[in-house]
């Protein structure tokens, strides 16, 4: 475990947790269990069932070869875990593993497999859904080795790039730890 990366994680979670309280809009945890067992189990049932998805519809061979969850994200979901929502107008919320799992299957249901014949699908990179705010906005990580934004977490506000491509998108940041400290108080 790169020790490193998982105490510039802690750090800014807990900024992140203290700029929410300064804005008097503190975060709630909206999942129960918050074992560490618990979070490394939600989170491989999580990758399993995306996993399986796509599997399905690319082959293993495919799959094996450029489904990649980001480093910092793996590491955060298995020590922090999601489950986190601001109660603020519009709601930012960072998803549970099993939100996770779910949002991500039902945007591939709707935008890839339920696709018309003949209707080409934008992009056919591999994305999880890893969290929202309001309600026109989802947070969108890039799990696909070869693609240019791997990595990066976009906004998909109204778009998601299964539906209009990763530039119909606006990119939040080219991390998920990055993405985080963007939420964090300033020095």
């Amino acid at each position: 475990m790169n020790m490193e990366l998982l105490e510039q994680l802690l750090q800014s979670w807990n900024r992140v947790v203290e700029q929410f309280s300064t804005q008097e809009t503190p975060l709630i945890h909206t999942v129960t269990a918050v074992e560490s067992t618990d979070l490394e189990t939600a989170w491989m049932a999580c990758l399993s069932s995306v996993q399986a998805v796509f599997t399905n519809h690319y082959g293993s061979s495919e799959v094996e070869k450029r489904f990649q969850i980001p480093q910092d994200y793996t590491m955060f979901m298995q020590a922090i875990g999601g489950g986190w929502k601001s109660l603020q107008s519009l709601q930012w919320h960072l998803f549970d593993a099993k939100t996770v799992a779910s949002q991500t299957i039902a945007n591939f249901r709707v935008f890839v497999l339920s696709a018309e014949e003949g209707e080409p699908i934008c992009e056919s990179g591999f994305w999880l859904s890893i969290g929202e705010w309001s309600d026109k906005h989802e947070y969108l990580l890039c799990c696909d080795r070869p693609h240019p934004k791997f990595g990066a977490v976009l906004d998909g506000h109204d778009s998601h790039p299964w539906l209009d491509g990763a530039e119909s998108c606006y990119q939040r940041a080219n991390s998920f730890l990055e993405w985080l400290e963007s939420h964090k108080s300033s020095d």
